[in-house]
C-alpha cells in the first residue's frame, strides 16, 4: 500500500507540473479495445463487464460498458488477449483479440440469455479493423517483419511496399519520402521514445551510412511490430509528416526466443566483366534473441543481437598513366620538349610530339608543373607518387569494402500490480564502414602511402537509445503514461587517411585550434591531374566536402499522457 501510494504521488505530481508548464503532443505506443455489446435483439446491454488478460503476459484490464452498451479498454500493450463478457441473466462470452501499437480494434459481442456459468467461446479471432479512427496507416505485424524477405536486416527495407513511400533504392541519407513530404518530416519512435537524428533528421538507430548502408539497426527479432502513419492525428506532434511507430518485444511467461545465420560467399559467383577472376565477397548476418519471465506474471525480460559483417571489393576498368607518359609529360616541363617515348598518338593517329602546356600558367600539365622555370613540381610530383601506373594504360582494379555492424536490446517489464507497471529499455547500434569513394579509384601507392585503401571513406557510428516507460491504471476510465527517454547518435565520415596537407605543400587553410588537431587532415581532392599523352586519370586525393562529422548529438526527452474514458469519447492529453 505504501508502494502504491507513493508512485500515485510522484504521477500526480509530475502531471500537474508538466501539464502546468509545456502544452504539447502525446505519442500512443499502446493499442485499444473498443466496441459495443447487445443482446440477441440488439439492443444495448448496460452494466456489462468486460475483461481483457494478456495471454503471454497475464496482465489484466477491465472496463463497463455504458448505457448505450459502449465500452473501450485503453492503453493495452500490443499482443494477443483473451476477452471475457459478463452481464446478469447472459452466458458469458469469450474471444481472442489482436491489440497492435497505435491502433483500435474493434471487439463486439452479441450475449445470449442464460446463466453466467454457462460460457460461449467465438472461435473467431476479432479482426484488426478500425471504424472509429479516422487515419491512414500500414501495419507490420510480428511475422511480416520476421519473414518477409530483407537483405540487411533492416526494418526501413520493409517500407519499400507501401503506398505513397518513395525510397531510393538501398536507401542512404535523407532518401525516405512519403506521400510528397520531405525526408525529414518524418517522426520515429521506439515504444514511444523519440529516435530522430537531429542532424540529417531522419532515424537515429536505421540511419544510413556509405551509399545507403545502415549504420545503426534495431535487431529484427526484437521488434513486436511497427506501424507507418500516414496522416497521424495531433497527438504524435513533433513533425508535420508520416509516423513509424516500433514496439519492441517483451518477455512472457514462456520461454522463447530463435537463432539464426545467413552466410553468402562467392562460392557459386559468376566472374565481374571487367574483373580476372571471382570477386571475393563475404556475408555474414546472424543474430539471436530470448525472452523469459524472471517471476510469473510480475518481471519479464527479453534480449535481441543481430550482426552484419560484409567483406567484397568493387571491380572496374580504369585509365591510367604509363610510365613513359609521365616521363613524356615531365620533358615538356624540363625542356619544352616532348619526346614522345611512350608512342602516343592523336585522333588522326600522328605522333603526339607536342606538349600539352608550352607557356607559364595553369595548364593541362600542371600537376607535374609548368615549364617556366623548368623545374617540376614538388607538390605535383608527391600527389603523382599516389597513382599506380599501368603498362598498356588501362587497368582492372578492385577496390576493397567493409562493414561490420552490431546492434542489440534489452528490454526489462515489472508489473507491480494490475494499476502499476513500468518498461525499461536500452538499444545499442555500433558500426564501422570502409568503401570506396566512387566506381574506379585505384589504390593508393608509392612511397607517401599509408595505406592501400587512402581514398576510401570511413565512417564509425554509433546509436544509443534508452527509456524507461511507467503507466498508472487509476481506474478502469483513466489511464497515465509517463515517458523518459535519451538518445544518442554519433557518425563521423572521414577518409581513411591523415596526411597533413601542409606535409605535401598544400595549403588549405586551418586545420583545427591547435597543432595537434588531426580532424581534418588527409590529402585533400584534386579532380583533374592533366593529360599524360592521349590519356589521363581524373581524381586523387579525399572525397569534396569530408569529412562529416555529427558527433555527440544526443536529446533528452519527457512526456506525460493522460487518457479518460467519458461516455462515448475519448479524451487525450498530454506532452
Amino acid at each position: 500500500m505504501a508502494l502504491d501510494r507513493l508512485l500515485r504521488a510522484t504521477s500526480v505530481l509530475l502531471l500537474t507540473c508538466f501539464i502546468a508548464t509545456i502544452p504539447l503532443f502525446a505519442q500512443k505506443i499502446t493499442g485499444d479495445i473498443s466496441g459495443t455489446v447487445t443482446d440477441a435483439s440488439g439492443a444495448a446491454v448496460s452494466g456489462a463487464l468486460i475483461r481483457a488478460e494478456n495471454i503471454g503476459t497475464g496482465e489484466k484490464q477491465s472496463a463497463t460498458a455504458n448505457d448505450t452498451g459502449f465500452y473501450r479498454i485503453v492503453n493495452l500493450n500490443p499482443g494477443q488477449y483473451r476477452l471475457t463478457v459478463e452481464a446478469s441473466g447472459f452466458k458469458t462470452t469469450s474471444l481472442q483479440a489482436s491489440v497492435d501499437i497505435a491502433l483500435v480494434t474493434q471487439a463486439n459481442f452479441s450475449l445470449q440469455i442464460g446463466s453466467k456459468t454457462e460460457t460461449v467461446e467465438v472461435q473467431d479471432v476479432a479482426p484488426l479493423v478500425e471504424s472509429t479512427e479516422d487515419r491512414l496507416s500500414t501495419l507490420f505485424i510480428q511475422r511480416e517483419v520476421q519473414d518477409l524477405p530483407n537483405n540487411g536486416g533492416d526494418f526501413n527495407n520493409l517500407l519499400d511496399g507501401v503506398p505513397g513511400v518513395q525510397r531510393s533504392p538501398g536507401g542512404g541519407f535523407q532518401s525516405l519520402n512519403i506521400n510528397g513530404q520531405r525526408a525529414t518530416s518524418n517522426n520515429f519512435a521506439v515504444d514511444g521514445i523519440p529516435n530522430n537524428d537531429r542532424y540529417y533528421g531522419e532515424s537515429s538507430l536505421g540511419q544510413a551510412a556509405i551509399s545507403g548502408t545502415a549504420a545503426a539497426l534495431i535487431p529484427l527479432d526484437g521488434i513486436s511490430e511497427f506501424n507507418l502513419q500516414s496522416n497521424p492525428g495531433v497527438e504524435f506532434g513533433v513533425k508535420g509528416g508520416s509516423v513509424i511507430n516500433i514496439g519492441l518485444k517483451s518477455g512472457t511467461n514462456q520461454l522463447h526466443g530463435n537463432l539464426f545465420w545467413n552466410r553468402h560467399t562467392d562460392a557459386f559467383d559468376a566472374r565481374n566483366y571487367f574483373a580476372t577472376s571471382v570477386t571475393p565477397f563475404r556475408l555474414n548476418q546472424f543474430g539471436a534473441s530470448g525472452g523469459f519471465a524472471i517471476k510469473k506474471d510480475k518481471a519479464f525480460l527479453f534480449l535481441s543481437y543481430q550482426g552484419f559483417h560484409l567483406k567484397d571489393s568493387f571491380p572496374s576498368q580504369v585509365t591510367l598513366p604509363t610510365a613513359a607518359q609521365i616521363a613524356d609529360a615531365t620533358s615538356c616541363v624540363q625542356t619544352g620538349v616532348n619526346p614522345d617515348t611512350s608512342g602516343t598518338t592523336d585522333a588522326n593517329g600522328n605522333p603526339w610530339t607536342s606538349c600539352v602546356n608550352i607557356g607559364p600558367g595553369p595548364g593541362s600539365d600542371q600537376i607535374v608543373g609548368t615549364p617556366d622555370d623548368g623545374t617540376v613540381s614538388a607538390i605535383g610530383a608527391d600527389l603523382l607518387s599516389f597513382i599506380p601506373t599501368s603498362t598498356n594504360g588501362t587497368a582492372n582494379i578492385t577496390a576493397a569494402n567493409a562493414l561490420d555492424l552490431n546492434n542489440f536490446h534489452v528490454k526489462f517489464d515489472y508489473v507491480f500490480n494490475q494499476n502499476h507497471r513500468v518498461s525499461v529499455k536500452y538499444l545499442f547500434g555500433d558500426s564501422l564502414q570502409s568503401q570506396p569513394a566512387a566506381a574506379g579509384v585505384p589504390q593508393s601507392v608509392g612511397p607517401l602511402a599509408t595505406n592501400q585503401n587512402m581514398w576510401n571513406s570511413i565512417a564509425p557510428t554509433r546509436a544509443q537509445l534508452a527509456g524507461l516507460n511507467y503507466t498508472w491504471t487509476i481506474s478502469s476510465t483513466k489511464v497515465l503514461e509517463s515517458r523518459f527517454g535519451y538518445q544518442r547518435f554519433s557518425q563521423r565520415i572521414g577518409v581513411n587517411n591523415n596526411i597533413d596537407p601542409n606535409a605535401l605543400g598544400i595549403n588549405t587553410g586551418p586545420l583545427g585550434a591547435n597543432p595537434q588537431d588531426t580532424e581534418n587532415f588527409g590529402v585533400p581532392a584534386v579532380y583533374y591531374l592533366g593529360y599524360f599523352g592521349a590519356s589521363g586519370y581524373p581524381v586523387v586525393g579525399g572525397v569534396q566536402g569530408y569529412p562529416i562529422i555529427t558527433r555527440p548529438d544526443a536529446s533528452y526527452d519527457w512526456q506525460e499522457h493522460f487518457t479518460m474514458i467519458k461516455g462515448n469519447h475519448t479524451i487525450k492529453i498530454g506532452g
